[in-house]
Formats: C-alpha cells, sequence, structure tokens
C-alpha cells in the first residue's frame, strides 16, 4: 500500500482490503461536557518497552486515544496528520506524525487530493502506525473532528456494503478504495484483540492534529 510513508515506524503490515464483517461502534463518553483532555489525559505507558506517553483512558489503562485531521488547499495539495502522544519541546521522537496525501491511492488509481480523503487517510495510517496491541492496549479511540469520516465508518459502511457499495440514491460511493481499506485494518485488529472506536470532537478539540495537517499540506 503506500511505500512513501514518512511515519517513523518500522511497523508495516500486509494491507487488507474490508469486507464489513466489523464495523466500528461510535465512541460515547460518559458525560456531554467530558472532553479528550478530561477523560484521556496523558500517562505514561508502562506497559510498552521502553516506557511511552499515550493519551491513556482515566478510568481503563488499556484504552487509548489518537487524534486524526487532513486538510486540502484548494483540492491541489492535502495534508494528513495524526497524534499519539503529547508534545513537548524538542522532544524525540515527535508525537505526531504529518504527511501529504498521496495522488495514487491504495488501487493504484489517482484521486483528486481532497479534504475528505485527507481525512480518511489520516485515520488509516493512525490505525497502521504500530503494534498497537505491543503496548499493552485493546481499545483504541480515534477522535476526529470530520462527521465526513465519522458518520461514514460508523453508519455508512454498514448500508454502502449492503447496496454494493452505492449510496441511496445508487451513486457509486466516493473514496470507496480507502473506506475499505481502514474497514480492512479495523478488521485486522478486531482479530487480534483490538477494538478501535470513533469519537466526533469538535475543531476546537481537534487543533493540534489540523495544525499539522495543514503543514504537510503546504510543506
Amino acid at each position: 500500500m503506500y511505500n512513501n510513508r514518512t511515519a517513523s515506524s518500522n511497523y508495516s503490515p500486509r494491507p487488507q482490503l474490508g469486507i464489513g464483517r466489523v464495523i466500528p461502534q461510535r465512541f460515547i463518553p460518559p458525560h456531554p461536557n467530558e472532553t479528550p483532555e478530561s477523560l484521556f489525559p496523558p500517562q505514561i505507558n508502562r506497559s510498552s518497552v521502553p516506557n511511552s506517553m499515550r493519551f491513556i483512558h482515566r478510568n481503563f489503562p488499556h484504552t487509548f486515544l489518537v487524534f486524526t485531521d487532513g486538510i486540502s488547499i484548494d483540492n491541489v495539495n492535502a495534508g494528513c496528520a495524526f497524534v499519539f502522544m503529547p508534545q513537548y519541546h524538542n522532544a524525540d521522537p515527535p508525537g505526531h506524525i504529518r504527511f501529504r496525501l498521496e495522488n495514487e491511492g491504495p488501487t493504484g488509481e489517482e484521486h483528486s487530493p481532497t479534504s475528505c480523503r485527507a481525512e480518511l487517510r489520516a485515520a488509516l495510517e493512525a490505525i497502521r502506525f504500530c503494534p498497537w496491541t505491543g503496548e499493552g492496549f485493546d481499545r483504541m479511540v480515534i477522535a476526529t473532528a470530520s462527521a465526513y469520516v465519522f458518520q461514514g465508518i460508523t453508519n455508512g459502511a454498514r448500508n454502502w456494503r449492503h447496496n454494493g457499495w452505492r449510496t441511496s440514491t445508487r451513486r457509486p460511493v466516493q473514496n470507496r478504495d480507502l473506506w475499505q481499506y481502514l474497514l480492512g485494518e479495523i478488521e485486522r485488529w478486531h482479530d487480534t484483540g483490538m477494538t478501535i472506536e470513533f469519537w466526533h470532537i469538535s475543531r476546537e478539540l481537534n487543533a493540534h492534529a489540523n495544525y499539522h495537517a495543514r503543514l504537510a499540506a503546504v510543506i
């Protein structure tokens, strides 16, 4: 799948095309006023070697959160980013990954670099980034400000699959390639013991991921 990765991880599982047998659930915080910062404070994950900082659920130490975002500038250049640990000044390694959206999709077809594709691609790379279960996690929460990604992966994908990847108006689903590969990663993790959920947050709460996605689009 994408060989030109900018991610600083040697973990690169063989990509698989999803069939929709596992549809991720929506993450619902215990209280409406909860924020990612309050519910997933930065903590040292002592189950990883070496120990590393992650956004870990305050009550469930095997549940962690990753912020994702993507942005397109005039459908010419698009950037993707995800933030998986708090960023400290001159931290090495950094707590984020940012990269330019590829023009060529996972099936080899050329696509316009839209914000929707960038948002999907960011979530896909966050899930693929490293062997999360090796850090002791069994539940991953993707925090996204994208209603497109959130609604599509938790609801739309189920209907599209049953309709032969067509919308309710019988039009082909846009970005089918990324949707199916995203489902494939969710299925792969499900089979290895980790569930993935999606949390729709405001853009204000996703500012860090948005900042890095924007940088990736212009650099």
